[in-house]
């Protein structure tokens, strides 16, 4: 399975709404974009306080698992280490789902704030346990990307 990073310039930049917005510009169909507008508050929660810095948003079963970051401070503002390209062949099907943290600081308050099925909160499945049910006639070994993100 292939692992995608996105870094999106967030505050002060932008607000952590219009962060939000940009994600979703980039990423969803006009069908799933709902979904995604429906999780603005509880992603401009994360934002804002800065969770998603260094704990991702994670879309899986759309084609390659994407990890989405947020970039905050004078990096947002210069550009340095922000990459908002659009994921190319995202294919939505029914079994899409994005995983949103929960904040560390406030437990239950992310869940309180989202309420379509195709959003939950936690952490997604490992790579493996996602991948693990698919076909496959490659005799390459999975790779977990995971450890390679920063902390």
């Amino acid at each position: 399975m292939t692992t995608l990073a996105r870094r999106y310039a967030a505050v002060p930049k932008r607000t952590s709404s219009e962060t939000w917005r940009a994600i979703t510009e980039h990423l969803p169909t006009s069908t799933e974009r709902a979904h995604f507008e429906a999780a603005t508050n509880a992603a401009a929660v994360l934002i804002a306080d800065s969770v998603t810095a260094t704990t991702p948003i994670v879309l899986t079963g759309a084609g390659p698992r994407v990890h989405l970051y947020t970039v905050h401070g004078d990096d947002a503002i210069s550009g340095h280490n922000v990459n908002e390209a659009t994921v190319a062949n995202l294919s939505f099907s029914d079994d899409w789902t994005l995983y949103l943290p929960d904040h560390p600081d406030e437990p239950g308050l992310i869940a309180g704030l989202v309420t379509t099925p195709h959003i939950k909160i936690g952490q997604p499945p490992s790579a493996n346990e996602t991948n693990a049910a698919a076909p496959t006639r490659s005799r390459v070994g999975v790779i977990d990307l995971t450890a390679l993100e920063p902390r």
